[in-house]
């Protein structure tokens, strides 16, 4: 075991396997690594993701870490994703809509894409906490997919935005107007 991390590009005969208790950590929190004669994630690996951004999506190699370059392979592992402390899971970033990241660009990504079971965060701040009985997250979901020849990663807001009981009233009183409307014809 070990941590590979930082920006540049390594060109290994045969590729980089990364094993028990290896670390893979693009960037210098964040940014890329480029691995031109491929990876793999075995059994044991980690994948530390950072993303410095906050409440904003961001940008590649900027904002948030990724691996590019020759084909991936993910045998097993875990995607340990990092965030920084200016991240608030119950801003509107967050809790509106969906968000994906390409958090590995290759020659070709095969394998299986992490399960959520195999999804953590690194801490417990952010009033992010990740629910061991289920693996569950308490605002949303993260996922990964194979997509072509990228793993993408997509957060999933969980939270339903439940009117205002004043919204609600005036609902209520605009269909019970339409009723009444409708019997006078």
């Amino acid at each position: 075991g070990g941590t590979l991390s930082g920006t540049g590009t390594i060109s290994a005969v045969g590729g980089v396997t990364a094993g028990t208790n290896a670390i893979i950590a693009p960037g210098n929190s964040p940014g890329s690594l480029h691995f031109t004669t491929g990876l793999t994630f075995n059994s044991g690996s980690t994948y530390l993701w950072a993303n410095n951004e906050g409440n904003t999506a961001g940008s590649v190699g900027t904002d948030f870490s990724s691996i590019v370059g020759g084909a991936v392979t993910l045998n097993a592992g875990t995607l340990a994703l990092s965030f920084n402390g200016t991240t608030d899971f119950t801003s509107g970033m967050w809790t509106d809509n969906p968000h994906t990241w390409d958090i590995i660009s290759g020659a070709g990504t095969t394998g299986t894409a992490y399960s959520t079971a195999n999804i953590t965060i690194t801490g417990s701040s952010h009033g992010f906490t990740n629910q061991p009985d289920d693996n569950t997250f308490t605002y949303g979901s993260f996922t990964t997919a194979i997509t072509g020849n990228d793993l993408i990663l997509t957060w999933t807001p969980s939270l339903v935005l439940v009117p205002e009981p004043t919204s609600l009233a005036l609902l209520g009183l605009g269909a019970v107007g339409l009723l009444a409307r409708r019997r006078r014809r």
